[in-house]
């Protein structure tokens, strides 16, 4: 939801253009940086002691990305951001999940339920 409101808001007028910057840029702070946090420390460490070093790096990767185009605090990023947002919640459904529910113990749905994408 959030990367196509970002695309959404790359047509208005300037006005409009800062205010969904400005609006997307409060929501990953509240609402995607907490994820983040809950991934890098309970699920990605999980995993790569698992052996998916991967899939881990890829979302870190991510991670490190969306945090570095936020703090550029430009308008312009705002397609970039949701790019990576895309393709970051793809790689979570497809591939970093579907490992995570091999690898986690069946007692343990909790460090993948506290994970999981944030959804309107």
């Amino acid at each position: 939801v959030l990367a196509r409101r970002a695309r959404q808001g790359a047509n208005g007028s300037v006005h409009d253009q800062r205010h969904a910057w400005t609006t997307l840029g409060m929501r990953f702070k509240m609402e995607l940086e907490p994820d983040f946090r809950i991934e890098e420390t309970r699920l990605l460490s999980r995993l790569r002691q698992a052996g998916e070093a991967e899939p881990v790096q890829r979302i870190l990767n991510d991670h490190e990305g969306m945090r570095a185009l936020i703090a550029q605090d430009s308008v312009e990023k705002r397609v970039p951001l949701a790019e990576v947002l895309t393709a970051h919640t793809r790689c979570q459904e497809q591939i970093l999940f579907e490992r995570a529910q091999q690898w986690l113990e069946p007692n343990q749905p909790g460090a993948l339920a506290m994970a999981e994408p944030i959804s309107d």
